[in-house]
């Protein structure tokens, strides 16, 4: 049938052609960032809430906090964890870096200088604090207004 069309309309049928492709290309880019916006704030809790559980001053390479992130949320799936690390991290770590709570400095590990997070003390209690009871590292949940907490 589009054949038919393009055989039928020569002149109309490039014209056409490019507006489905562009119409194509904006759907898809669209997806993709919601995608990127519901995965980031999961993930940008997730990184936190293991900065908030690092024990010492030593704080957290951003490499490991990543896979580690990786892991724990997508351990089976390697094309949404591979998503994460390439459009999701990014964004993580242009948030981490924006924050004054977090001591970013460099450290040598293995013959490699890589870029290590600390969560400030008094902001590490904070976040414990405020976390829910019920919450575990490594797992989702969610708390509706509906839901009732234990204080």
């Amino acid at each position: 049938k589009s054949w038919q069309y393009m055989s039928n309309h020569p002149k109309s049928s490039p014209i056409v052609l490019m507006i489905l492709v562009a119409a194509v290309s904006i759907r898809r880019k669209t997806k993709h960032r919601a995608k990127v916006r519901e995965i980031f704030d999961i993930v940008k809790e997730e990184a936190y809430d293991r900065l908030a559980h690092c024990d010492g001053s030593g704080g957290y390479a951003a490499l490991h906090l990543r896979d580690d992130v990786g892991h724990a949320m997508y351990s089976s799936n390697v094309r949404e964890r591979l998503f994460m690390y390439n459009y999701v991290w990014p964004r993580v770590i242009v948030e981490v870096r924006a924050d004054n709570r977090v001591r970013k400095f460099r450290k040598a590990a293995d013959g490699k200088q890589l870029e290590h997070w600390d969560l400030n003390t008094n902001s590490k209690r904070g976040w414990q604090l405020r976390k829910t009871p019920n919450k575990t590292p490594g797992k989702h949940v969610e708390v509706t207004s509906s839901a009732k907490r234990d204080p």
